[in-house]
């Protein structure tokens, strides 16, 4: 079967299929590690970007194809729409593949969908958060064309995916067709993670909707307890990282830590007793599962599913004064903070596992092709 991702990042990131550019989300995370995944299975994978620093084509390190639709400037004042639209065309022509798949809003679905319909072949729209199936109720600052083409490519996607129960019943009540549940995918690492767990992490890019200032705010509540933050400046929000460092400053048991490259976070949710979350609205974070993976328990103002309240993987609380009791529970008592540490990595493991997660969707992806599969 042969696989390709149309995402239109910028191409560094992809060609090392890496994660340690800050322009790279939680769903670039999540199509990376799929595409590694499907590609081990067999399959032939690709990946269409922004640009390769000027070049067509370049093959990742795992012989993934990675395929230049735009150059950095088609961002901003580049070719027009349309030229932008005839660009990802030609790059998904080169693709080849059997199924083109979209984990994105805006105007992208539409020209998937559409060209899976010229070209014969499917196309899938994959949601990245919760806001997806907000954005095709309700239009807020999009432009008309644009938010009729994304609400188009919904309806004319072959398959559609959500990664949490709230998503996919979301977007299917919104646009009046079934979605299929595919849920993130992570790896438990093997037991005999750092001990010594110490101290409050927090992680993400510093954007108002992530809400920073919260922690330092149960920061000073608590004294006795190290704070972390990992994350730096977002180009939505340049001041926001700046005031946030210079409030830690002045609040001894806080350090800002920034950027880090995105293979050296495991040691901070390895190390951390508990991992906070303020932001107000997200998918299913990447950043639980690594939490979670680590045996470290998650204390967060949104709660997808509301796996965290169900399953027992950390407390749900909406203020500052939430967050100080939930993290002072949670430390309370060490034989049930031992109890809470399993049950996030069982989670991971029954729920999110490689083996689980990309056999469905491998399996949905070729009941979605179906008589496709043996065209020449």
């Amino acid at each position: 079967m042969a696989i390709c991702f149309v995402s239109l990042w910028r191409g560094p990131a992809e060609l090392r299929l890496g994660v340690d550019d800050t322009d790279v989300g939680g769903a670039e995370v999540q199509l990376v590690q799929y595409a590694r995944l499907l590609e081990e299975a067999g399959n032939t994978v690709s990946f269409i970007t922004e640009g390769i620093d000027g070049r067509e084509e370049a093959i990742s390190p795992e012989g993934i194809r990675v395929l230049a639709a735009l150059t950095p400037g088609d961002r901003g004042k580049g070719p027009g729409f349309v030229a932008k639209w005839a660009r990802v065309w030609r790059a998904m022509r080169r693709a080849d593949a059997d199924i083109y798949i979209t984990r994105a809003s805006g105007w992208l679905p539409a020209a998937t969908a559409l060209f899976g319909r010229v070209a014969r072949r499917k196309s899938a729209f994959w949601t990245a958060s919760r806001m997806d199936p907000d954005n095709y109720v309700c239009r807020g600052g999009w432009p008309l064309h644009i938010w009729w083409l994304y609400r188009y490519g919904v309806r004319a996607s072959d398959l559609v995916l959500a990664q949490t129960e709230e998503q996919r019943d979301a977007i299917a009540h919104a646009s009046g067709r079934p979605a299929e549940l595919c849920r993130n995918v992570w790896s438990v690492p093997p037991e005999g993670a750092p001990s010594g767990k110490s101290g409050v992490l927090w992680v993400g890019n510093m954007r108002e909707l992530k809400r920073p200032h919260m922690v330092i705010d149960a920061a000073e509540r608590l004294p006795n307890v190290q704070f972390t933050l990992v994350g730096g400046p977002h180009p939505d929000a340049p001041r926001l990282f700046e005031e946030v460092r210079a409030r830690a400053v002045q609040v001894p048991n806080v350090e800002v830590a920034g950027h880090v490259h995105f293979s050296k976070t495991g040691y901070y949710y390895a190390s951390a007793e508990v991992l906070v979350c303020t932001s107000t609205t997200e998918g299913f974070p990447n950043t639980f599962l690594q939490a979670w993976a680590s045996g470290t328990p998650v204390v967060s103002t949104i709660d997808p599913d509301r796996v965290i309240t169900r399953m027992g993987l950390g407390r749900h609380a909406e203020t500052v004064d939430e967050i100080v009791e939930a993290i002072q529970d949670l430390l309370s008592d060490p034989g049930e903070y031992a109890a809470t540490q399993q049950r996030c990595r069982d989670y991971v493991r029954e729920s999110h596992s490689p083996e689980a997660v990309v056999e469905r969707l491998q399996a949905l992806l070729t009941e979605c092709i179906g008589e496709q599969e043996g065209r020449t």
